[in-house]
This record gives C-alpha cells, structure tokens and sequence, in this order.
C-alpha cells in the first residue's frame, strides 16, 4: 500500500509539473506572438516616420535609436 501511495504520488507530481510545463509553454507562445506584431507594428510606423534612418539601420535599430534620443527632433 505504502509502495502504490508512493507511486501515485509520483505520477500526480509527475503531472503537476507537466501542467506547469505546458502552460509555460503556451505562454511562451503568446509572448512571441505578441513579439512579432509588435515589430511588424514598429517595422511599418517607423518608414514612415524615419524613413531614411530605418533604411540605413533597420526598423528595430531605428526605433531604439529614436527612443534613446528622446524622439525625432533630437536626432535632426
């Protein structure tokens, strides 16, 4: 009996942990989603706002860049 609580709560533990893995994973999954709008979001506002700039050094670096800076006119 002692042997079979052991092995029962084993594979609860077992599945306690798989859960935890698989909503990490899902979460995982959302988060790169959201990624990936987020820089075609700033991909495509950015040509517009910095077109040269995001030629020369791409839109994520762009978008840094005006961020650093505190926004367009300090980098003009």
């Amino acid at each position: 009996a002692l042997l079979a609580a052991r092995l029962s709560s084993d594979i609860e533990l077992a599945n306690t942990v798989w859960h935890r893995i698989q909503a990490g994973c899902q979460q995982l999954l959302i988060l790169e989603k959201r990624r990936n709008s987020l820089h075609e979001f700033i991909a495509s506002n950015i040509w517009q706002l910095a077109p040269n700039l995001s030629d020369l050094v791409g839109p994520t670096i762009a978008a840094r860049l005006i961020g650093a800076a505190g926004g367009l006119a300090p980098l003009g």
